[in-house]
């Protein structure tokens, strides 16, 4: 065989021996199979990652496995899948509610494909950046996260964390931005989510869905003119070498749901649970506190990396509220509970009582 030829044949290769390693992978955690416990009885879980290594979602769940370890003794220990190298977050996602997975990290854009309840969280500014705290106290100790659980059970999932991600911000290529009204016409990159679609229509824009990892080229070669996402992703996965705008338009919040197939969460011990569930909660804590860090320092370094990014007064704000406004009626009652959004907005007050703050005081309600 020529040189030439094994070139061309290495990249097949390497394809194929990845393909088989997680093929193996899946296989063996199928079923709930006892292979997930080693000879000495220790619990071993993977979990499936679609983010990058060091990114803010990927240190939360590196932070998970190291309490998870040390806590149990040795006795439970996670296996960190990142780099989407298992598959993107639908593909894996659907493997832990076919119950050949573990556990896997989905967007909640993503994961409204299997529970359209998230869509709730895609609606244009139905969360403020200023009540964040109420919403991690709503899901983590309220009605609202309890619900999402709910109905995560019916269909097969264990929601383990609702896990930071942040606000996404417009960015573009070439064109500067710094009204609602200038992205009339702009090929504007979008998940799948139904929501996401119609924000970028209710702006003038033709929405491109683009699968993650193929924007950063459709970008390069001017097939989509921008997108929307968050500073911190937007840095890490180097876009900003595809850019040259962004706006700090925090038009919707994102998180990564971090779930676990149901039969899988119900087989194990109640102190398994219970200490899954304080590990996961504590490197959660850690992990929000870690993001908006991150998310401060990822902007700066973009625009340290040379991208203008514009920061829009109160009156450019309300702009894009009222055109996007009517994507709610489009949806909130049809495809998306109006109770889901009635959880959601509850939060966004300053009447708000602080659910955490009650238990640990000892406050009643």
């Amino acid at each position: 065989m020529n040189g030439s030829i094994k070139k061309r044949l290495m990249p097949v290769l390497a394809f194929a021996f990845i393909g088989v390693v997680v093929l193996g992978l899946l296989v063996n955690t199928a079923s709930g199979q006892s292979s997930n416990r080693e000879e000495d009885g220790t619990l071993v879980l993977r979990i499936a990652n679609p983010q990058a290594t060091g990114d803010v979602v990927t240190q939360g769940y590196e932070k998970f496995a190291d309490l998870l370890e040390e806590r149990s003794g040795g006795k439970m220990r996670i296996e960190l899948y990142s780099n989407a190298v298992l598959g993107g977050d639908r593909a894996t996602t659907e493997a832990v509610q076919e119950n050949t997975l573990d556990m896997a990290s989905c967007s909640s854009p993503n994961f409204a494909g299997f529970i359209p309840e998230f869509m709730a969280f895609d609606l244009p500014y139905i969360t403020d950046p200023k009540y964040q705290e109420n919403l991690y106290d709503a899901l983590d100790n309220g009605e609202l996260g309890e619900y999402y659980k709910e109905v995560a059970r019916s269909k097969g999932f264990e929601i383990i964390s609702f896990t930071e991600f942040g606000y996404r911000n417009f960015a573009m290529a070439d064109k500067e931005v710094k009204s609602a009204d200038d992205f009339k016409g702009v090929k504007l990159r979008t998940t799948d989510s139904p929501v996401e679609i119609a924000v970028a229509r209710a702006l003038g824009a033709q929405a491109m869905p683009v699968a993650w990892g193929e924007t950063y080229t459709a970008l390069s070669q001017g097939a989509i003119d921008g997108e929307g996402n968050t500073w911190s992703l937007l840095y890490s996965a180097k876009h900003y070498e595809a850019l040259k705008y962004g706006i700090e338009s925090r038009h919707n919040y994102s998180m990564h749901i971090l779930v676990m197939n149901k039969e899988r969460y119900d087989a194990m011990s109640p102190d398994e649970r219970d200490l899954l569930v304080e590990c996961a909660r504590d490197a959660l804590d850690w992990q929000r506190e870690n993001a908006a860090k991150v998310s401060v320092e990822a902007k700066q370094a973009m625009i340290d990396s040379g991208v203008t990014i514009y920061d829009p007064t109160d009156a450019e704000m309300q702009a894009f509220k009222d055109k996007t406004d009517g994507v709610y009626d489009q949806f909130v009652g049809s495809r998306v509970p109006e109770k889901a959004v009635e959880l959601i907005q509850a939060t966004q007050t300053d009447d708000y009582k602080m659910l955490g703050d009650a238990e640990t005081t000892g406050e009643e309600e």
